[in-house]
């Protein structure tokens, strides 16, 4: 083996042509699986060599090098496979398009197919990096990082296992001139976040450790200019807010922070970006019981509902249907923040945001270009929201200053379209009677104060009722209408 092994690695070295090179790499396979301790002294030097043979520009090539790489990886010394898998990593980081990223990966996925045992000794490094790879904004790299991560872990808790290593690789990625590693970063901070709140469904928090040890590079990956693709962050943010209460709630300058964010994100501009942003924007509300944002909320997507409304506005945009959409869309996700961005507190009175909600959404309720995006969310946003003023509501809480029960009462009533009990889809018609429903449990509870139904509502519900055909929507009319009897009763 001392006169061959100087002589197979000048062989490697200078080899040209692709039938050679693959034969030398299976030379190494062979090498590995049959004369695995007549190796032992050389193991670890043609591991280190196949490290420049593993990024041949041939993919058939490289990728034969991978997998003869993951087998000598069995006879190689402890200290040259640490070396390894660092030098792969460093590799991915350096990495200056996705060809390179895409070698390192058939890399990895070799050695965690064919050795998966010597993966597993080193998969403190090895696991948290395929978890990284995994998000990698190539398509094909991703992959491959995900059928590794799938092998060895994939599960949500295994990533709280390791969010101290993940979140030390998102730092490097963040500190990177590459865009798209950077843009990896983003996402799979994204991710970690949604597994680390899943994995904490039963306690309802995220541990504290986890929470500060994310929050810098969540806060870092968020002030990154938008990128196709970073709404993720956005779905994850409110759960990590809502999970990571221990974080904020003694923290003044974070629960700032965390606010000045969501407001920020909101008001980019960025018109694919916008709709997520504004979604974004009501589900941190939520989770931020003891902040009142809906003013903030307003004061940001009222103009883009305006816009929405103007009915002999012209597009002169070639993509104009495209555009349209994400007009709708736009606007829709814009009403529905007004419409749930209250404060789900005991400590704010909600009956005030009753009537500022309806106050501020009122004319758009009776615009024609709203017909759609009341009956696709406003029915369920009265639902909600009437659900929740019960629930925070006490009977014997006095009124809010120059709240006028009757006439939010009236107005929540009216803007449900009873007296047209065929408009929408069946779907749309049973969430317009649970709403209605619900806004009765609400009077009920003393939300209005001793406020007075609206004198039709009666006459409309019985002919919403005579009108509809499903037996369903049927059925739960006239639970309404058994509803508004009792309480007049």
């Amino acid at each position: 083996m001392t006169v061959f092994a100087p002589k197979f690695e000048a062989t490697i070295k200078s080899a040209i042509g692709m039938p050679t090179k693959i034969g030398c790499s299976r030379v190494i396979t062979t090498l590995a699986t049959r004369h695995s301790n007549d190796i032992q002294s050389v193991a670890g030097k043609l591991l280190q060599i196949l490290e420049k043979q593993t990024m041949d520009k041939n993919d058939e090539v490289s990728q034969a090098y991978a997998r003869a790489a993951a087998y000598m990886i069995r006879a190689a010394p402890d200290a040259s496979k640490v070396r390894f898998c660092e030098r792969y990593i460093n590799m991915y980081f350096q990495a200056e398009d996705e060809s390179r990223r895409q070698k390192v990966a058939d890399v990895i996925v070799a050695v965690a197919k064919v050795s998966p045992d010597h993966f597993t000794a080193q998969e403190t490094e090895l696991l948290p990096f395929a978890y990284l790879g995994s998000h990698d904004t190539d398509e094909y790299t991703g992959k491959v990082f995900q059928e590794v991560w799938n092998q060895h872990a994939g599960s949500s808790r295994t990533v709280t296992r390791y969010v101290g290593e993940i979140v030390g690789l998102v730092e490097r990625c963040l500190e990177t001139t590459q865009w798209a590693i950077r843009h990896t970063g983003a996402f799979t901070v994204a991710a970690m976040v949604a597994d680390v709140a899943n994995a904490s469904e039963a306690t309802g928090v995220i541990d504290e450790a986890n929470l500060k040890a994310i929050w810098p590079v969540f806060d870092k990956t968020l002030a990154l200019k938008t990128f196709p693709g970073k709404e993720k962050l956005l779905e994850s943010y409110p759960l990590f807010v809502e999970r990571g209460e221990p974080l904020w709630k003694n923290d003044s300058v974070i629960s700032a922070q965390m606010k000045k964010i969501a407001i920020r994100e909101a008001k980019r501009n960025n018109d694919e970006y916008r709709p997520y942003a504004f979604r974004c924007l009501w589900r941190f509300a939520k989770a931020r019981p003891d902040l009142n944002m809906l003013k903030d909320i307003a004061d940001i997507a009222s103009p883009y509902l305006e816009e929405h409304k103007d009915e002999d506005k012209m597009d002169v945009d070639s993509k104009e249907n495209q555009k349209e959409d994400l007009d709708s869309k736009t606007a829709k996700n814009a009403f529905e923040a007004i419409a749930r961005g209250y404060s789900r507190s005991k400590t704010i009175d909600i009956r005030v945001s009753l009537g500022e909600i309806i106050r501020i959404l009122k004319p758009y309720l009776a615009a024609a270009r709203f017909e759609f995006i009341k009956r696709e969310i406003w029915y369920e946003c009265v639902h909600d929201l009437m659900a929740d003023a019960a629930k925070l509501t006490d009977i014997m809480d006095s009124l809010p200053v120059q709240f006028e029960g009757s006439g939010i009462l009236a107005a929540y009533t009216a803007s449900l379209d009873i007296d047209r009990g065929e408009t929408g889809t069946e779907s749309q018609r049973n969430k317009r009677v649970q709403a209605l429903s619900k806004i009765l449990d609400a009077r009920s509870k003393g939300v209005f104060g001793k406020a007075d139904f609206p004198r039709s509502l009666e006459n409309n519900v019985t002919s919403a009722l005579g009108e509809e055909r499903s037996a369903d929507v049927q059925k739960a009319w006239r639970e309404v209408l058994g509803q508004i009897r009792q309480a007049q009763s």
